[in-house]
């Protein structure tokens, strides 16, 4: 799996994915997705297009197959039956149809409502190295904070690792949509260094939402990684990128969600 760090070209600030677009963190820029062959979302995307079509094209044959046979059977037995039988069979040929399409119409909004998003700690370690580190890609992106110290000056400071800490599976967030109702988040070990000032140790989180159990084993997700907007607790300014408390990084990126949460090992 291939990481891109995404950037505005504008501003150079953070892209963040919103639906079918992205927006600039910074500049507030939006830029439409363009997939391409060789995207890996643009092959799901096509595989399901694929899937539907063919479904679609068997419902149609199905009930296409099942109109001609009523006909025929019905046109035989007029010459039979006379007037009287054909117009009660005409109804019940007309219910029978009608009912056939509602079953097919209930059939596809079953399989809508299959999404299955009550994800489990030990569905989550399968994949947990591939979320540490497609978090950490996310957390190195913000390489570059300024501090203000007493006096009111500020010094800058650069990045130079973040180590992953802790992991947390929150579940049943209340108030959210069912795919917002779950939560990974993990917790880093931030270094940041000043040639003059030496380095200052802090922590920051990025979290993962919408997963949903995969029938096949494992979960599904889009390893889009993001970073809550940070409260004043946090260590630096008022674009502030990581806490100096460990403690206020996890009441404010873990418990204040009021879901219930298990710490993965």
């Amino acid at each position: 799996m291939k990481f891109v760090d995404l950037k505005c070209p504008n501003c150079g600030g953070r892209l963040i994915k919103n639906d079918d677009s992205l927006k600039c963190e910074s500049c507030e820029a939006v830029f439409a997705i363009d997939y391409d062959e060789s995207d890996v979302e643009y092959e799901k995307i096509k595989l399901q297009k694929m899937q539907i079509d063919r479904e679609e094209k068997t419902v149609n044959e199905k009930q296409s197959n099942t109109k001609f046979s009523l006909i025929i059977f019905v046109f035989l037995f007029v010459l039979i039956a006379g007037p009287v039988t054909f117009l009660i069979f005409q109804r019940v040929a007309i219910n029978t149809i009608n009912n056939e399409i509602n079953s097919n119409e209930n059939e596809d909004w079953d399989e809508e409502l299959i999404i299955d998003y009550n994800v489990s700690g030990d569905d989550v370690k399968k994949m947990l190295d591939e979320f540490i580190e497609s978090g950490r890609i996310v957390e190195m992106n913000i390489d570059e904070c300024a501090y203000w110290d007493k006096k009111g000056a500020a010094r800058y400071y650069d990045k130079t690792d973040a180590v992953f800490d802790s992991a947390y599976l929150i579940k049943d967030i209340p108030n959210t949509k069912p795919f917002q109702s779950n939560r990974l988040v993990i917790i880093y070990k931030v270094t940041w260094n000043n040639e003059n000032f030496g380095e200052q140790i802090c922590y920051d989180a990025v979290y993962f939402e919408g997963l949903s159990v995969n029938p096949n084993g494992g979960i599904i997700s889009d390893f889009d990684g993001m970073t809550i907007d940070r409260s004043d607790a946090a260590w630096g300014w008022s674009m502030a990128y990581s806490f100096e408390e460990w403690d206020q990084c996890y009441r404010e990126n873990v418990t204040a969600l009021g879901g219930n949460v298990e710490k993965i090992e």
